[in-house]
């Protein structure tokens, strides 16, 4: 399981990342989130791979 990090339009890395694990679909990957308490998954927001933006649901 890889974790990809999630940039913010500027090339900085964020909190936020998405996982191998959930198949190859790029257009909807499951996004996770690092905090002081573990990783959590994130709700109602799916990030599109291919343009590089958040998707809510």
């Amino acid at each position: 399981m890889a974790r990809h990090r999630i940039r913010d339009k500027h090339g900085k890395p964020t909190k936020f990342f998405w996982s191998d694990k959930d198949g190859n679909d790029q257009t909807s990957r499951t996004v996770y989130k690092q905090t002081p308490d573990g990783v959590k998954r994130m709700r109602g927001v799916h990030f599109d791979a291919d343009k590089n933006r958040f998707r809510k649901e």
